[in-house]
């Protein structure tokens, strides 16, 4: 029953009050360290054609108006994220597919081995039941990496600013897409 109602579906964990109070935090960090970027932006600028000869003014001041903006509207970005993966899934899984009726039917598979012989039907219940159990434990890891990814937003995105920091706010949208994409591959393998 859990798999049926889990596994095709991410929880919209942006308005869980543990994860907004984690965000919160973070974007209070996010935004008192946004001086600390301006004033590294300027030192980047500075140092044009003596440290460094690829970054300039016109390319520094998109990213020091685009990092703080991305940190305070993560959680919308976040929400909306989760949003489209379920419309997703829900468009490619279709909606013939019952969770709590398949789960039903493993559960009368597991049944009705306990009264038969079968060596092979036996092995293949026993099977799907790891399976099950391994998808349950991936639903339970991706709600939690999830958590943490919504929560750490606003200062993975603020690492927009500089190109220096930037790897960061790219790993975070890899992070975010990863865990998205888990939930609709599983949508798709189940179907």
């Amino acid at each position: 029953n859990a798999l049926g109602r889990t596994v095709l579906a991410t929880p919209d964990l942006t308005v869980n009050p543990q994860v907004r109070a984690l965000w919160t935090t973070s974007l209070m960090v996010a935004n008192a360290v946004v001086v600390l970027f301006v004033v590294a932006a300027g030192f980047v600028v500075a140092s044009r054609e003596s440290l460094q000869t690829r970054v300039a003014l016109k390319a520094i001041l998109p990213r020091l108006v685009l990092g703080p903006v991305l940190a305070n509207v993560s959680l919308l970005l976040c929400a909306k994220a989760i949003e489209t993966t379920n419309a997703l899934t829900a468009a490619v899984a279709g909606q013939d597919v019952d969770g709590p009726a398949a789960a039903q039917a493993i559960v009368t598979a597991i049944d009705a081995t306990a009264y038969g012989n079968s060596f092979l039907l036996v092995l293949l219940v026993l099977g799907v039941v790891v399976m099950t159990l391994v998808v349950l434990v991936t639903f339970i890891l991706r709600i939690a990496v999830l958590t943490v990814v919504i929560g750490l937003a606003p200062l993975a995105l603020l690492c927009h600013c500089l190109p220096q920091t930037e790897a960061v706010a790219f790993t975070w949208w890899r992070c975010l897409g990863g865990m998205l994409a888990i939930q609709f591959t599983q949508a798709v393998v189940l179907l």
